[in-house]
């Protein structure tokens, strides 16, 4: 069996690393919101905005839950370790059933999107862009995108982001069985641990 001091420094190992991994995704988070790119008037901006706004609520979630387990696992404090183990294991539920929902609707998605793509270019580009701001940024990406390349160069860059993220999703998800598994196991040898310690 591993020892408590073993369990204790896994514990703080993936806290940090968890810390670290939800101050990129909350940083990303926010750039994407302060720093859109051009691409994200040609795929929709409700739909960037949405995404870039929950990846700062995830990323401020992963960060206070790293706190939690590393508090944990410092005071040796079962409750916790619970918490940090119940989130964890509410995030990996919400993140599988996310990834295999993508994988599963990912031509939906596509369509979707290239309709999106083309309804914008069709509707919005170069219409009113003396009075509609969105018209004009709409216009000012396509052309961009014109003088980088055409239009199926956007549509397959979404692709590839969207290939990537999926990859993301499913890595992330097998390091969050790992802290629910090192978790559960620092929990149960604080048990055995308190147990012990009652017996004369």
């Amino acid at each position: 069996m591993v020892s408590k001091t073993a369990l204790k420094a896994f514990m703080l190992i993936i806290s940090t690393v968890l810390f670290l991994c939800g101050a990129i995704i909350m940083g990303i988070g926010i750039w994407a919101v302060a720093d859109k790119i051009f691409i994200s008037d040609i795929v929709g901006n409700s739909l960037y905005r949405s995404a870039s706004y929950i990846m700062v609520v995830v990323g401020a979630c992963i960060i206070m839950t790293s706190f939690i387990g590393c508090t944990g696992a410092v005071l040796n404090n079962k409750g916790l370790v619970f918490f940090f183990v119940l989130v964890n294991g509410q995030m990996f539920v919400l993140l599988m059933t996310a990834a295999i929902l993508g994988a599963v609707f990912r031509d939906n998605i596509e369509g979707d999107l290239q309709e999106d793509m083309k309804r914008g270019i069709r509707s919005q580009y170069g219409t009113s862009v003396e009075y509609s701001e969105e018209n004009r940024d709409i216009t000012q990406a396509w052309d961009m995108l014109q003088q980088r390349g055409c239009f199926f160069a956007a549509r397959e860059f979404v692709v590839e982001q969207a290939n990537i993220l999926l990859g993301i999703g499913f890595s992330f998800c097998v390091f969050l069985l790992t802290a629910i598994v090192v978790g559960v196991m620092f929990i149960l040898k604080l048990g055995e641990d308190s147990r012990g310690s009652y017996e004369y």
